[in-house]
């Protein structure tokens, strides 16, 4: 009683793209043996022929963690391209390129859930030919230069994917906008501190301790003339 059998059958598909695919499997008793619940002896499979990778859902994602960037400095931008498909993927198309005001250097490729990454490591801007399986991952790690004359409220980089069949062109792109602190030029240009950082806030308090040092000293000079 409870007993089971599990039986695996490798097949071929000829049948075209789009048509049902049904199977049927049935049991008999053995002569003379009575079944007592002959509503169970037989059980049918329906699918849906596709072309392999047709059922693929290739993401991307660009971010960068800094706060805001000023005028010639360096920052890292990290971009995630992950299949969320139900098949795996080839021939997905990734590009990634520098925006005006920044300068990609070397980047660096890690990949994840049985992902390999074409190139581990390279320079500049990122195109790259890419195969997923479900549910893998490439990480590009990229270092990225703040040109000193970079001007505007916000620095925005994009990244892109591309593949035949997507089922899900929403998240094909992704940008990432960081706002840009200071005037550049070179020349005593004034930048920008958020002050919600350690750092901000100890120079905030030397510049309202320095403030009001600079008042008392001035009263005193009033009072002595």
């Amino acid at each position: 009683m409870g007993s089971s059998l599990r039986f695996e059958i490798p097949a071929t598909l000829a049948d075209p793209l789009g048509s049902p695919l049904s199977n049927t499997t049935t049991i008999r008793m053995p002569s003379g043996v009575a079944d007592t619940a002959p509503g169970n002896n037989t059980d049918t499979d329906v699918n849906t022929v596709v072309a392999a990778g047709s059922l693929g859902d290739v993401g991307v994602v660009i971010s960068n963690p800094a706060p805001v960037l000023t005028p010639g400095s360096s920052t890292t931008y990290e971009v995630t391209v992950t299949n969320h498909g139900l098949t795996a993927v080839s021939n997905v198309g990734l590009s990634a390129n520098a925006p005006a005001s920044i300068t990609y250097g070397n980047w660096t490729c890690t990949a994840t859930g049985g992902a390999v990454c074409p190139a581990a490591s390279g320079n500049g801007d990122i195109a790259e030919t890419l195969a997923l399986p479900v549910g893998g991952e490439l990480v590009y790690s990229i270092a990225a230069d703040v040109s000193p004359t970079a001007t505007g409220p916000n620095i925005t980089a994009e990244a892109a994917v591309t593949l035949a069949n997507d089922t899900d062109l929403s998240n094909n792109t992704s940008s990432v906008s960081t706002p840009l602190g200071g005037m550049g030029g070179g020349g005593g240009g004034l930048t920008a501190i958020p002050v919600n950082t350690p750092g901000g806030l100890a120079l905030l308090s030397l510049l309202v301790a320095g403030a009001g040092w600079l008042g008392r000293r001035q009263m005193r000079q009033r009072r002595k003339h």
